[in-house]
């Protein structure tokens, strides 16, 4: 890994953007393109790795003070727009290569109680393997899905995709 990309490096950014983005004043959810957390552009697989990384240390620093009943740590990795839905299953290679190059991944601290607020829009979701990002799998929802809003159907433009990465103590498991 580059040599500014330690594990203290990324912990220490992390951190500070907890201290900083998890007050009242923020409007929920709070979120961060990882470009933007590390204080430099990636590309490519190692974004993928290096936002791997950073949702990791995410979730330490949240349990750490007992916030993930109050805060679900979430990843969101853009994959390229397309026309038509597209279902899976998925190969998780060519999944991984449909990385959105023009829109990094964000880390978000999604209040909980969010799903109570109603969402009008397409969303299609198929569960994808925690090893895709070589993530914990007891305590990690890992999926992928296709959406559109209501005026991105009214107008019949394309899908928006990402992989998502949601944490769950084992206690908010069904």
């Amino acid at each position: 890994m580059d040599g500014i990309l330690t594990n203290n490096y990324i912990s220490a950014r992390v951190k500070t953007w907890i201290e900083t983005a998890h007050t009242p004043r923020f409007p929920e959810p709070v979120g961060i393109h990882i470009n933007q957390l590390l204080q430099q552009p990636f590309e490519g697989q190692f974004v993928v790795d290096v936002s791997a990384q950073a949702f990791k240390t995410l979730i330490e620093q949240v349990e750490s003070v007992n916030d993930v009943y109050t805060y679900m740590p979430t990843l969101v990795i853009p994959l390229v727009c397309s026309e038509q839905l597209i279902t899976g299953p998925f190969d998780n290679t060519k999944l991984l290569e449909e990385v959105n190059s023009r829109e990094p991944p964000s880390l978000y601290l999604v209040k909980r109680t969010i799903t109570k607020y109603l969402t009008k829009e397409e969303r299609y979701i198929w569960p994808l393997s925690p090893s895709i990002l070589t993530l914990d799998a007891d305590n990690v929802y890992v999926y992928y899905a296709s959406y559109r809003d209501l005026q991105s159907i009214s107008n019949t433009w394309e899908y928006n995709r990402a992989i998502y990465c949601e944490y769950y103590p084992k206690d908010l498991q069904l």
